[in-house]
């Protein structure tokens, strides 16, 4: 059986406290920076979100932040 997941990169920096929401509703992310970098950087890291075809995560990215780049 194919498994495929998908996933989502957002940008703490682009975000503004947006990103507090989609960690919210999305407990599935890691941060792409590590070490010293994440700690300090946190408030403008890019994040890794797995994506699940059905949540609130995708219903509220869709909604605010699609195509806002």
């Amino acid at each position: 059986m194919n498994y495929i997941m998908y996933y989502s990169i957002l940008d703490a920096a682009r975000m503004n406290f947006s990103i507090v929401k989609a960690k919210e509703l999305n407990k599935n992310f890691i941060s792409l920076y590590k070490g010293r970098s994440e700690e300090k950087l946190e408030d403008v890291a890019p994040f890794m979100f797995g994506l699940e075809t059905s949540s609130k995560f995708i219903d509220w990215y869709l909604n605010e932040g699609w195509g806002d780049a």
